[in-house]
């Protein structure tokens, strides 16, 4: 595999030239001392070419996950929850999982949501909470949670997981969705969610299509055609990965393999 990539160093420009092929499976031996120690909330999306791929959520602010069943859907949330539980100062985290069984083993880690009624509760409570905050930073003539924490501090962020994002079927959940989509990211709430299905019924209703440009991470598996790798990248990448379990398209501006 022969890989190339495009850098401004002031008024030059240097093309990279990488040989090395994307191993099919990495042990994980992430910590976070390995990270920039600049973010807020890092995690590893995977590994690349070059190595270690890690991202600041608190700046990347929302995640799209798409791709086919068994993909690796499910065990990027997994990688991504444990990186932000092992934070010395991790957010709260909220995970809708109407699989049910997947991630019992964080039970008493996080708020876990299985069943459609308590997600609806637990999406109105989000965003009493999401405008509280948003009524704070204003009397605190502060225009962020960063500058709020450095003026005042307490706020934490807040990470919202929904794990197959077609099974949330509420209306007033998924309107409560869009609410903090569109009104999160000042307040501290970021969001992650993964569908199997990015088609019309699932990523393009007229409502949600306009917030899906919010969603400004994409974290794309395999996928059936080139249509639906439009739909999560706005791309056709990751309709030509190799069937490897794991191998995916990220993109937060330009598009990487990683695996």
């Amino acid at each position: 595999d022969v890989t190339t990539k495009m850098m401004h160093v002031g008024k030059m420009a240097v093309l990279r030239v990488t040989e090395r092929k994307i191993p099919k499976k990495i042990i994980y031996d992430f910590t976070h001392s390995n990270g920039d120690a600049s973010m807020i909330l890092p995690i590893l999306i995977g590994h690349d070419h070059s190595g270690p791929v890690v991202i600041d959520l608190a700046t990347v602010y929302n995640i799209l996950i798409g791709g086919y069943i068994g993909g690796g859907k499910s065990n990027s949330i997994h990688l991504i929850t444990n990186n932000l539980l092992h934070l010395a100062k991790p957010p709260r985290i909220a995970i809708m999982d109407f699989k049910v069984v997947e991630y019992n083993y964080l039970s008493n880690h996080v708020l876990l949501v299985t069943e459609q009624a308590a997600a609806r509760q637990v999406m109105a409570r989000l965003v009493v909470e999401l405008r509280n905050r948003l009524q704070a930073l204003s009397q605190a003539k502060c225009v962020s949670i960063e500058k709020y924490n450095e003026k005042i501090g307490g706020m934490d962020y807040i990470v919202l997981v929904i794990d197959e994002l077609a099974e949330l079927r509420d209306k007033q959940a998924q309107d409560d969705l869009e609410t903090i989509l569109r009104l999160g990211r000042a307040p501290g709430f970021r969001v992650i969610l993964t569908t199997q299905r990015p088609d019309c019924e699932v990523l393009g209703k007229k409502s949600f299509g306009a917030c899906k440009a919010n969603l400004v991470g994409r974290l794309c598996f395999q996928v059936s055609d080139s249509i639906n790798s439009k739909i999560i990248l706005d791309s056709t990448e990751a309709a030509s990965l190799p069937k490897i379990p794991g191998r995916a398209i990220w993109k937060h501006g330009q598009a990487i393999e990683i695996q």
